[in-house]
């Protein structure tokens, strides 16, 4: 059975593949947000308005979502459909997710119904950096 191993954080995301059970984690590809490193400020142009009322002071108003927000569920969106992709090509059958807990949430929002079904295991943890060893012995599932 074809099985992946995706490492994400919301700024780069790493994909695997598992040959076999206690085999290494061989990496297949590598994505990166470009806009992850951004600053707030250097994402958006202005302000949010403000509101005047027969009242003292001016009431900002309040801005729901930043812009490095957006910019990280748009990377989750790519992701995710990227992943959506490979599951309709018969790339891989089962799926475990590996990711820090905040881009975890956003991933689970981006997943289509069918890609969910093959995800066998998902663990809230940022591995970014980590090699091959480390991502394995946090995947209980894959060490069965």
């Amino acid at each position: 059975m074809k099985h992946w191993v995706l490492v994400a954080t919301r700024e780069r995301v790493r994909v695997f593949s598992a040959p076999g059970l206690q085999k290494p984690l061989q990496e297949e590809e590598e994505f990166f947000n470009a806009e992850a490193r951004l600053q707030e400020q250097d994402m958006t142009t202005d302000r949010a308005g403000k509101n005047r009322d027969d009242g003292p002071g001016a009431h900002g108003y309040g801005v729901r979502d930043t812009a490095v927000k957006r910019s990280t569920m748009d990377f989750a969106r790519e992701i995710a459909d990227r992943i959506d992709k490979a599951r309709i090509r018969g790339d891989f059958e089962q799926l475990s997710v590996v990711a820090n807990p905040e881009f975890l949430g956003m991933l689970r929002k981006c997943w289509s119904t069918a890609t969910g079904k093959c995800i066998i295991e998902e663990v809230a943890k940022d591995l970014d950096g980590a090699d091959e060893a480390t991502i394995r012995g946090n995947l209980t599932r894959l060490n069965a």
